[in-house]
């Protein structure tokens, strides 16, 4: 009988403080490092981990397993930031913008946007994927757009322009 062939999936890159789902797939039962006998696993490590699964097929005769890091970024800092978005968290595009706004994201974010004067004159949440704004009624200038990630916040000046 061939050995099982086990996959694991969920996030590979966390904010310092958050949580991943490892889910393990290929085998009938899972033991993970840490103690754990089920499909999936909760972790939140406080630095870069590694998570190693052993399974086995239904009849207990057969044995694979499979690592994955889970890497931690201080989301706080703007290298932190910056590879937080390279791995998929965020995108904002174009900048200067004269009306279509485009934000992807891969997580669930709370968005507010602020004129020169601080007021918030946009607020949404948006759920992970592809939005488009449309700012086509908003004056020219110079705009914050805050983001809001399980609490890390980010803000970045936007200009629109007609």
């Amino acid at each position: 009988m061939p050995l099982p062939v086990i996959i694991i999936s969920g996030d590979s890159v966390i904010c310092s403080g958050e949580s991943a789902t490892l889910t393990a797939s290929g085998a009938n039962s899972y033991l993970w490092n840490n103690g754990s006998s089920g499909q999936s696993i909760v972790v939140t490590p406080l630095a870069t981990s590694v998570y190693t699964v052993h399974a086995a097929n239904s009849l207990g005769t057969c044995f694979g397993s499979q690592s994955v890091t889970v890497s931690v970024i201080d989301c706080t800092t703007e290298t932190g930031l910056t590879e937080w978005y390279a791995n998929g968290g965020l995108a904002i595009y174009p900048n200067p913008t004269s009306g279509k706004l485009i934000i992807e994201t891969k997580k669930d974010i709370r968005i507010s946007l602020h004129d020169g004067l601080g007021r918030a004159v946009l607020e949404e949440t948006l759920e992970k994927g592809d939005h488009t704004l449309d700012l086509s009624g908003y004056s020219s200038g110079i705009y914050l757009l805050k983001t809001n990630y399980n609490g890390v916040i980010k803000i970045t000046k936007l200009v629109k322009k007609d």
